[in-house]
C-alpha cells in the first residue's frame, strides 16, 4: 500500500473521510468506500460507526478488491476498525488464507482498543465449536458479549439474553433473558424481537394482558400481539388505531414544543 495515500487519509477528519466514502459507495466503487468509511470509523465519527452496523455493508465487501483492503488495513493497524476488519479477513479467508488464531489474536488487540464489534467476534467464536483452532468457552463467550453490550452492541445484548434463555454455562434465566432482549430491541435487534415473542407465548407473561399490550405497542410491534394471544381482526385494526392515534398526538405535541 502506496505510503503517501495512507498519509494522505489520515490528514482527512472523520466528516471528511466520510463524505468521499459517500460518493464511492455513489459510484459502486465499494473497494475505496470501504477503506475511506473504516479510516473514518477510525477516527470515532458517528454516521461511519453506524454504516458500519448495517448488515448490508457485509455484502458491500464481498464485493471489494481483497489484496488491496487487506493492505489497507494492514497499513492502517494502529486502529481499531483496520484490526477488526484484517481479524475479519483472516476468520474467512478473503485475500489469504483462514487462520482462526490469527483471526482470534487482531480481534482481541482491537477489543482492547475498545472495538465493540471485535469484542462480539470473540463472544461468538468462544460459543462454537465448529472452529478447530479455538476450544469452546462459555465463560470467555460471556465475558466479552457483556464487554460488547456495555459498548451498546445489539448483537452482543442480543446473545447474552440467549446466553440466559438457554442456560449457555449460566443458569438458565428467563427473566433476565428477556431484560436483555428488551434493551436488544431498544438498540435494533430484530432477532430479539422474535424470541421475546416466543417467550410471552409459551410462559405465564402472556396472562399479564395489559402490560404486554403497551409493551408492543409502545415498541410499534402490534402485529407481534396476534403471536401470542390469536387476536381475531377486529382487535387488532383497535389496537393499530390506537397506535395511528398515539402516534399523531406524539407529533401535534412535538409541533407545539417547536
Amino acid at each position: 500500500m502506496d505510503s503517501q495515500f495512507i498519509d494522505s487519509l489520515k490528514k482527512l477528519s472523520g466528516d471528511e473521510l466520510y463524505k468521499q466514502a459517500l460518493t464511492f459507495k455513489e459510484n459502486k466503487d465499494w473497494t475505496n468506500y470501504a477503506m475511506y468509511l473504516t479510516m473514518s470509523a477510525n477516527y470515532d465519527f458517528d454516521l461511519a460507526k453506524r454504516d458500519i452496523e448495517d448488515a448490508t455493508l457485509g455484502k458491500l465487501r464481498l464485493l471489494q478488491d481483497h489484496k488491496k483492503t487487506l493492505a489497507f488495513y494492514e497499513a492502517t493497524s494502529e486502529f481499531s476498525y483496520s484490526l477488526y476488519y484484517l481479524g475479519h479477513m483472516y476468520f474467512h479467508g478473503r485475500g489469504l488464507k483462514k487462520d482462526g488464531v490469527k483471526a482470534r489474536d487482531l480481534y482481541q488487540a482491537a477489543a482492547e482498543k475498545g472495538n465493540a464489534r471485535a469484542m462480539h467476534c470473540l463472544g461468538s467464536m468462544y460459543s462454537k465449536r465448529n472452529i478447530k483452532e479455538i476450544k469452546q468457552d462459555y465463560e470467555l463467550s460471556r465475558k466479552y458479549y457483556e464487554m460488547a453490550t456495555e459498548k451498546g452492541s445489539y448483537r452482543s445484548t442480543y446473545m447474552l439474553g440467549l446466553v440466559y434463555d438457554q442456560g449457555r454455562g449460566v443458569p438458565a434465566d428467563q427473566m433476565k433473558a428477556v431484560e436483555l432482549y428488551k434493551i436488544a430491541i431498544t438498540r435494533g435487534s430484530q432477532q430479539a424481537t422474535e424470541k421475546l415473542v416466543q417467550i410471552y407465548k409459551n410462559t405465564n407473561l402472556k396472562e399479564q394482558v395489559t402490560n404486554t399490550v403497551n409493551y408492543f405497542m409502545g415498541i410499534n410491534k402490534v402485529n407481534k400481539l396476534q403471536k401470542i394471544y390469536k387476536f381475531d381482526s377486529d382487535v387488532m385494526d383497535l389496537l393499530k388505531e390506537n397506535v395511528e392515534m398515539r402516534d399523531k398526538i406524539d407529533t401535534i405535541t412535538k409541533g407545539n414544543k417547536n
